[in-house]
């Protein structure tokens, strides 16, 4: 009974899995689902897992609905709507008597739309002509018509030919960035004068949107072609960039994905691109696509290497060079001394041609500018008749 008394008490012994005990086997299920879960996420690669999400059957009423309701505003080529039965008026040339510059003939029987608060613009295209098309993998291409017709002549902003041929000092100003950030894009379309040139990045996520908003205030559109600058990658102006290191084919293939992100747009500006536009085999196949498709080119004027001039004139491609960026320091009273270094070349040379980002603080500075300068006699124009005055020059 003693030895009953004094021995150690024995419990029941710990069920076990596969011959481990019950805390090893606890921690080998944890790791074992650990290693489940981690590979569902690499294999399944779902960029939305974790995220809500809902789905929505289609209906005959969803179908149902029009273009307009759903936000489609891309032309196709085997589009059957009539354009004459579309509640957006067409018309030929300027009714208010206004032409387009010598960079091409006044658009006709095109689809396009009044603004009535406009004194110089009677009509302009808001949806691309079908005529300017090109379909390619990448999305609609611009194209010369098979009259002759160029984009560079369809979607320039017409100039009132008193004020294209009187002897007023002119400014052409450029705005580049938009596309990027919806609010900043209206904000600028809202407040900059219908005169000055946006430029858009191909980047954005409702480009057709914003550009169509761009059209219907009368805005001259350009698109900025990201290219390499010295300092690539570190710098990186982001996907599809133009690459010295490429081949022809490639730079092009990546040309055509740029040129397909959106429509309606007279010619194109670099982004960056110092290294790119000083090397001449690559940026001179880059400048006939683009002059074979019809497109004005803009540069920048930010680097003293670029070759865009001596190329763009031996192929005789309408362009021009930027004379100041009126922003390179953010802030207003530079940015208001920078404009009035555009009046001086202006009244010195009869144009001054500028380009700014969409900084909200660049926006506010030239609207109130513009309204100041028209009362000195400064006229705006649009970048086209900026390049056909320079043309002209010589």
């Amino acid at each position: 009974m003693s030895d009953d008394l004094s021995a150690p008490i024995k419990g029941k012994s710990r069920p076990s899995l596969f011959g481990l005990s019950t805390p090893l086997a606890a921690l080998g299920l944890i790791v074992v689902s650990s290693l489940t879960l981690a590979g569902w996420v690499l294999l399944t690669d779902d960029p939305l897992g974790g995220e809500p999400r809902k789905v929505v059957s289609l209906s005959q009423e969803t179908n149902a609905l029009s273009s307009a309701d759903i936000g489609v505003i891309g032309l196709r080529t085997n589009i059957d709507e009539d354009p004459s039965s579309a509640s957006i008026p067409q018309t030929g040339s300027n009714s208010s008597g206004g032409t387009l510059t010598d960079l091409g003939p006044a658009p006709v029987d095109v689809v396009t739309v009044r603004n009535p608060t406009d004194p110089i613009l009677g009509s302009i295209d808001i949806i691309p002509r079908e005529q300017l098309l090109e379909q390619s993998a990448d999305g609609f291409l611009p194209k010369i018509a098979s009259d002759g017709t160029t984009p560079a002549q369809a979607y320039a902003r017409p100039v009132d030919a008193a004020i294209q041929n009187a002897n007023l000092p002119r400014i052409a100003l450029m705005v580049g960035g938009l596309g990027l950030s919806a609010e900043t894009s209206a904000q600028a379309m809202e407040a900059l004068p219908v005169d000055v040139t946006l430029a858009f990045a191909p980047y954005g996520q409702r480009l057709d949107s914003l550009v169509r908003s761009a059209r219907q205030k009368g805005h001259e559109l350009v698109l900025q072609v990201p290219m390499e600058p010295y300092d690539f990658p570190n710098n990186d102006p982001g996907p599809h960039t133009l690459l010295t290191s490429l081949k022809v084919t490639e730079n092009l293939d990546r040309l055509h994905w740029v040129l397909a992100q959106m429509t309606t747009y007279a010619g194109v500006v670099n982004y960056m691109g110092a290294r790119y536009s000083a090397d001449d085999e690559a940026f001179l196949a880059t400048l006939q696509e683009l002059s074979k498709r019809g497109l004005y080119y803009v540069d920048d004027g930010t680097s003293p290497r670029s070759h865009a001039s001596n190329l763009t004139r031996s192929i005789g491609m309408p362009s021009l060079r930027a004379d100041l960026i009126i922003d390179g320091l953010p802030d207003g009273p530079s940015i208001e001394t920078r404009l009035l270094q555009l009046e001086s070349i202006a009244r010195e040379r009869g144009l001054a041609v500028g380009i700014a980002s969409a900084y909200p603080i660049s926006i506010d500075v030239i609207n109130r500018w513009a309204q100041e300068a028209e009362q000195r006699g400064i006229v705006l124009v649009p970048i086209s008749s900026a390049i056909q005055s320079r043309s002209d020059a010589g």
